[in-house]
């Protein structure tokens, strides 16, 4: 963030990038290794006075939500930023422009085109701008959805069909799909 300008930079490996409208936090990586850029995470615990961040998963709720996609590597130990709004330089290459990008369910950190279903949760990251190796992801996480949800234990479950609940930070709601 460079106040003057009112702009906020990113170095994308090459050189400093500046975009603008673009949200922002701080997060302390506290896994064990390094978070690439472009890797999907959540903030859980707090790490050294800061949210932790970890990478997102979208089989298991402990692993969600999605806060946003992490711009730079960030070692061990170390602060980094996450994207929680804005323009991302991302490989969307396997995307088509326009299309929904959903935390995986079956890559920590990773993307997919593909919701997931199941018990998976189905979160989305956001949207692909572009189709390109240098492209551009619009990162707006949305609230976790559940397509099917089991009461009771896995002897003597039952499911409640046609509904979605969907998630978010603070409130929970059950709507007809």
């Amino acid at each position: 963030w460079v106040a003057d300008e009112k702009q906020f930079f990113y170095y994308d490996g090459t050189s400093w990038v500046a975009q603008t409208q673009n949200v922002a936090v701080v997060g302390r990586n506290a896994t064990g290794g390094t978070l690439t850029a472009g890797t999907v995470v959540t903030l859980n615990n707090a790490s050294s006075g800061l949210p932790s961040i970890a990478k997102a998963k979208a089989d298991r709720l402990s692993t969600l939500p999605v806060a946003g996609v992490v711009l730079n590597d960030v070692a061990n130990g170390a602060n980094g930023l996450v994207l929680t709004r804005g323009v991302i330089a991302f490989d969307t290459s396997g995307y088509a422009a326009g299309q929904t990008i959903y935390a995986s369910a079956s890559s920590s950190g990773g993307v997919t085109a593909t919701k997931p279903s199941g018990f998976d949760r189905a979160q989305v990251v956001g949207i692909a701008l572009d189709s390109s190796a240098s492209g551009r992801l619009l990162v707006l996480p949305r609230p976790i959805e559940t397509n099917t949800l089991r009461l009771g234990n896995s002897a003597n479950s039952s499911a409640i069909a046609n509904t979605t609940t969907k998630t978010d930070f603070s409130v929970t709601q059950t709507v007809p799909a």
